[in-house]
């Protein structure tokens, strides 16, 4: 059967197999008295490679299974480099906020015993290199996105995450933001009632230095101050994070 799709706890009967979809990713689930199968897809899209257009399945064996299932979102595996469509300029003494749109992950767990069947992007993204050389900097996903500066602009959509992203330049000049290196693994997922957020993040290019302070905080985002932590960021805070050269950075 197929349903509309919805985080949470769901229950499959042996033989009733579910089928949930979640922007581009469409999911099929099944289980049998011995192990869960799983297949996933994309829709047909152009940005889509034909790799990730097929179909992907896989198995999960048990003794004996239970029909709880767990459906979670989920942070990026990787930090994800954002290009606004066009590059941002930042005066030097100015201060902004940028709403950045990222897609999830989905998690797939089994409820009674808690073994992962998926966890798998609802977007492929492509890979990129980010760093100041080929010897310095990280594999990331590259995003394209609208940096929207006003809450009002910024769509809600349930395949993907809002983070807002506090700029200032204390540089003594201008800043030009062409991407934007951000630390997804390091966020947590917070449920706005409406939406799904993370942390604030803040930025700080400090004054006549080429390196900039990152800070986020453990809590709620400031626009959402009740909203509700339903995931822990995937990995622990990289204390190295707090101040990276701007080669890293943007």
């Amino acid at each position: 059967m197929s349903e509309l799709f919805t985080w949470g706890d769901k229950y499959l009967e042996i033989g009733s197999p579910l089928e949930l979809k979640l922007g581009n990713l469409t999911v099929g689930l099944e289980r049998t008295a011995v192990e869960w199968s799983a297949h996933y897809s994309y829709a047909q899209d152009r940005y889509v490679s034909e790799s990730a257009k097929e179909v992907t399945r896989q198995r999960t064996a048990f003794n004996t299974t239970t029909g709880g299932i767990t459906l979670e979102p989920a942070m990026a595996d990787r930090n994800v480099v954002v290009r606004p469509m066009q590059p941002i300029r930042i005066p030097d003494g100015q201060e902004i906020t940028l709403y950045l749109s990222t897609p999830l992950w989905l998690r797939c767990l089994c409820s009674e015993t808690n073994t992962q069947l998926l966890d798998i992007p609802t977007e492929i993204l492509s890979d990129t290199w980010f760093g100041p050389n080929t010897r310095e900097g990280e594999i990331c996903y590259a995003n394209a996105s609208h940096a929207r500066m006003s809450l009002a602009n910024v769509p809600v959509r349930p395949e993907r995450l809002i983070s807002p992203v506090g700029i200032h330049n204390k540089g003594g000049d201008d800043l030009i933001i062409e991407r934007l290196n951000v630390p997804i693994p390091s966020l947590s997922i917070y449920d706005t009632g409406a939406s799904l957020w993370t942390q604030d993040i803040h930025i700080t290019r400090v004054h006549k230095l080429e390196v900039a302070e990152i800070e986020f905080t453990n809590t709620a985002p400031s626009e959402y101050s009740d909203a509700k932590l339903i995931s822990p960021a995937r990995q622990t805070k990289d204390e190295n994070l707090m101040v990276r050269a701007l080669g890293l950075l943007f």
